[in-house]
């Protein structure tokens, strides 16, 4: 087996920065210290100056195949420092059957520069796949509660109980809930603001629910913070002092709503029909 030893690192490791060595027996780290001596076969690779960091883990979003790839975005995630990534499903085609995580665990055997591991997607038609994951084939089930793409909403709660009592493995949630969203709103008094992550928390609504959205916003004149969505905080700018600037700023943010809406509507529309591809 091979023996590596980098020596003269600058590391960060538990708390704490210091310089010193680290061995390398095949894939794994055997020691790390102030100095190590070497053996006559051991490669040698001299860090001084360098710094020597422990690999993070991405439990990373997920991505579309025309925005990048496996190989693209695994190469990216090991120059910021990332070594293993668990991908998410809501991928377009979503990752809900056995057939497409064989297909995502062939590209990544092909392509993937990080360790990786991909979670299988939950629907209301896919327990029995569920039931029956081998334990080291996922990183996770991944239910979603609230708005998603495609087939993955699970809001019946005899599905997400099945799900939750008979998983052989982890079980991630995405905790939105569209009824308690909306009664949230209704909650709301005239005038209040909304403050959320971003933008897609609303628009990924199904369309009966967006138009009910879009309704008591306009009842209650309630305004819509964004992180994601500059336009929103510019609403509340004190330089906006006269009437028709601040029409024009509600307008417009109504205006990007709709098109992130009807975004969404098509990418979930086109769920069935595109592949996985590299």
């Amino acid at each position: 087996m091979q023996t590596t030893i980098i020596k003269n690192a600058q590391m960060i490791n538990e708390g704490t920065r210091f310089q010193g060595d680290m061995k390398i027996k095949g894939p794994f780290i055997d020691q790390i210290a102030t100095s190590i001596n070497a053996g006559y076969a051991d490669h040698i690779i001299d860090a001084k100056g360098q710094w020597l960091l422990p690999g993070m883990i991405d439990d990373r979003d997920p991505g579309m195949c025309e925005k990048g790839t496996i190989a693209s975005e695994s190469r990216a995630a090991v120059a910021g420092g990332i070594t293993s990534y668990m991908e998410m499903p809501n991928v377009s085609p979503p990752t809900t059957s056995f057939r497409a995580l064989e297909q995502k665990y062939a590209i990544a055997q092909q392509n993937s520069m990080a360790n990786y591991s991909f979670y299988l997607g939950a629907t209301e038609n896919n327990l029995e796949q569920i039931k029956s994951l081998p334990p080291r084939l996922v990183c996770g089930v991944k239910v979603f509660m609230g708005a998603s793409a495609g087939d993955l909403l699970v809001e019946h709660p005899a599905v997400i109980e099945a799900i939750f009592r008979d998983s052989p493995v982890l079980v991630a949630t995405h905790c939105e809930s569209t009824p308690e969203l909306l009664r949230l709103l209704d909650d709301a008094a005239k005038g209040d603001a909304i403050i959320i992550e971003q933008i897609d928390r609303l628009s990924r609504l199904d369309e009966k629910s967006w138009f009910t959205l879009k309704e008591m916003l306009h009842e209650k004149e309630l305004k819509v913070i964004s992180l994601d969505l500059p336009t929103s905080h510019i609403a509340f700018s004190p330089q906006i002092t006269d009437e028709f600037t601040g029409s024009m700023i509600k307008a417009i943010n109504s205006m990007m709503m709709d098109m992130l809406a009807a975004i969404a509507e098509k990418i979930t529309k086109i769920a069935a029909v595109v592949r996985l591809k590299e």
